[in-house]
């Protein structure tokens, strides 16, 4: 005998042990095919081909070994022999056919002779000589699987029916995927295509059970016929833009499929596509899609609502056959839906509510519950083209943030968001602050971003540690409803910023806030302001440490005659500064009269000009107050002139803070002295941090 014919012990489901003899050199197709209880074989070295299915279904097969001769081993030689746990391909073997050892669900490893021409192995995986393509992926290995970075094909069915295959990682130098080649690898739950791949053929997913996530780079231009059918663990899938065909049947059976995007590049729609779904809530349809296929949507219990673009011209047979299709939002005219070729079995769609001209109901809200300062209130809403209700929060009024302005004069500004307004139908916000039982009412508000921004300013330095309150109002279809009421102070924002910002690189920061806190202690001192809760008690050593320790080096530039003029009418009596406010300078003139009288104010970053309205009548004379300086610029110099229309009618004076606090270093004033060299240490870190 020198060879086994087509099907010679085909099916003899009662053969356990065969030898055969040396003289066989063939094995023909199917010879062994269905020998269910077939234990073990012996080959001898003169045999050179093992045909088509030659061992197919034998699934008590344990072992088997290759001889030597044998140069062909041909189509699903091996197919379903579920017991057998490993195999050797021998250097002789130059042709395996497709699909060899498909189904070997007890098959571990794969090994390839060292010197074969044709083929190799690594990790017990058989891939081509150079290792540029997988063959096959023993069904029996389980866990988790890193490709080679030399693969760039992965073979049709090379992974089928690996049910303890876990998750892959796919280099970028794969560019071709085969068709079915994860089919039915029940274990796979999430995946990463690279965006060296171009398509997803035909059955690559199904069955993929426990596929919760996917992931596919913008390259993909196609999904292939029942790509993703049967992965019933899948919620959300993202499909590119640049797809441009989705096979029939792509996502049939998606179970857990709850929300899907279809890209604009689709022109239609295939049968039985998503039927199934029955997670599945709402569905646009892009107005690229001409044609809706066959069942595409069937049995989509779940499906509510659909939005439909008017490009659309027919409609398959039973495409939203058993849904729960209930709202159609239709883009184009009554006219244009009577002329849309709809088929039979699509009573769940055309017994729908159809909205013309839109993409989403009409609602119309009522108030039910009202909000309070700190709960939601209940606005009920229905569509005035159907049934459809509504129930939607009307969130309660909330102040987004509140920040101090560190450099300028003592404010804190307060933030609600402009969107939040916009988007919830609030208007005409306005805060009420109160500080020290003083209420004070500010409509007036910076649009700054998404933000409107209500500030509370002129706080005096000694009012550090006083508490602000705050309560944001707004009105709502007529009534007025407010906030919870925020309190915050100077304080609790700088030891705020001080226990988050404590590295070295927000040194200039932390100097400025401690300063900051230093001055307002010093400002209670000298105001005798609460001085049993000075600002400052609760720094630490170490913040302490971070503030200006040595004391300021003090100039000044005060020069009553900086510019003179013949025959002045006005004269400059003194300046010196407002010690409630940190930053406000007081100057002090003499006039007959004042009517039309005009102070114009320069420096470095700016003109200012004080009309004889704001002057504040003083014995001997008016006092002018300017205050359009930060903290950081204590040292600059501003230069005063008293105009009367277009005529200096006064010398120009020049004056800084800087020298009203070097004037007083010789006062005997320590509290004064204390207080005024606070107020520079905390201008220069300002300066410091602004540059």
């Amino acid at each position: 005998i020198t060879s086994i014919g087509w099907r010679a012990f085909y099916d003899c489901s009662s053969l356990t042990s065969i030898t055969i003899p040396n003289s066989v050199m063939s094995i023909g197709d199917y010879v062994f095919s269905g020998c269910s209880s077939l234990t073990n074989i012996t080959m001898p070295n003169g045999v050179t081909s093992i045909g088509n299915a030659a061992f197919k279904g034998c699934n008590s097969l344990t072992s088997i070994t290759i001889p030597n001769s044998v140069t062909s081993i041909g189509n699903e030689a091996f197919l379903g022999c579920s017991s057998l746990s490993s195999i050797t391909i021998p250097n002789s073997v130059t042709s395996i056919g497709d699909y060899a050892f498909l189904r070997c669900s007890s098959l571990i490893s794969i090994n390839v002779g060292a010197y074969n021409p044709s083929y190799s192995s690594k990790d017990g995986v058989l891939f081509n000589k150079d290792k540029a393509e997988i063959i096959c992926y023993p069904s029996g290995k389980s866990g988790e699987y890193i490709t080679p970075n030399s693969v760039t094909s992965i073979r049709a069915r090379a992974f089928l029916g690996c049910s303890g295959l876990t998750s892959i990682t796919i280099p970028n130098s794969v560019t071709s995927i085969g068709d079915s080649t994860f089919k039915y690898c029940s274990s796979l739950a999430n995946i990463t295509i690279p965006n060296s791949v171009t398509s997803i053929g035909d059955y690559v997913f199904e069955g993929c059970s426990s596929l919760t996530n996917i992931t596919m780079p913008n390259s993909i231009t196609s999904i292939g016929i029942a790509a993703f059918r049967g992965c019933c663990s899948l919620t959300n899938i993202i499909i590119p833009n640049g797809v441009t065909s989705i096979g029939g049947d792509a996502f049939q059976g998606c179970s857990s499929l709850t929300n899907i995007i279809i890209p604009n590049t689709i022109t239609s729609i295939e049968n039985d596509v998503f039927s199934d779904c029955s997670s599945l809530t709402s569905v646009t349809i892009p107005e690229s899609v001409t044609s809706i296929g066959w069942f595409a949507f069937s049995r989509c219990s779940s499906l509510t609502n659909i939005t439909m673009p008017n490009s659309v011209t027919s409609i398959g047979v039973g495409a939203f056959a058993d849904c729960g299709l209930k709202y159609v939002f239709y883009s184009g005219s009554e006219s244009d839906w009577g002329n849309i070729d709809i088929n039979g079995s699509n009573a769940c769609l055309t017994n729908s509510y159809i909205h013309y001209n839109t993409t989403d109901h009409t609602w119309q809200f009522e108030l039910d519950t009202m909000p309070t300062s700190y709960t939601d209130g209940i606005l009920h809403g229905t569509c005035i083209y159907c049934d459809a209700v509504q129930t939607k929060l009307l969130p309660y009024l909330k102040f987004s943030s509140a920040a101090l302005t560190l450099y300028d004069n003592l404010s804190i500004n307060y933030k609600a968001s402009k969107s939040f307004f916009e988007e919830n139908g609030y208007s005409n916000p306005y805060v009420v602050f109160s500080m020290n039982g003083e209420e004070r009412k500010v409509t007036e508000y910076a649009v700054v971003g998404d933000n409107y921004v209500f500030t509370f300013s002129d706080i005096a330095p000694h009012q550090m540690n006083d508490t602000i309150f705050a309560t944001l109002y707004a009105e709502y279809d007529g009534d007025t409803y407010s906030s919870e009421t925020k309190e915050y102070s100077v304080a609790e924002y700088c030891y705020n910023m001080l226990s988050k910002y404590k590295t070295d690189e927000y040194a200039k920061l932390r100097t400025l806030l401690v300063d900051l806190l230093n001055y307002g202690a010093e400002s209670q001192m000298y105001t005798d302001y609460r001085t049993d809760s000075l600002v400052n008690a609760s720094l630490t050593t170490e913040q302490l440490a971070w503030g200006t320790i040595d004391p300021p080096e003090l100039h000044t530039v005060q020069d009553t005659a900086y510019q003179v003029i013949e025959k002045p009418t006005v004269t400059w009596k003194g300046a010196g500064l407002n010690l409630q406010n940190s930053v406000t300078m007081r100057f002090k003139l003499a006039a007959e009269s004042i009517d039309g009288l005009t102070v114009k104010v320069t420096s470095e970053s700016g003109e200012w000009m004080i009309a004889s309205e704001s002057f504040e009548e003083t014995a001997g004379g008016y006092y002018v107050f300017f205050d359009g300086l930060n903290a950081g610029q204590m040292s600059d110099s501003v230069y005063l002139t008293v105009y009367k229309g277009d005529t200096a009618v006064s010398d120009t004076i020049r004056y800084s803070i800087e020298s009203y606090a070097y004037a007083k270093q010789s006062s005997g004033d320590t509290a004064l002295i204390l207080l005024l060299n606070a107020m520079m240490k905390y201008g220069n870190s300002a300066y410091a941090y602004i540059h």
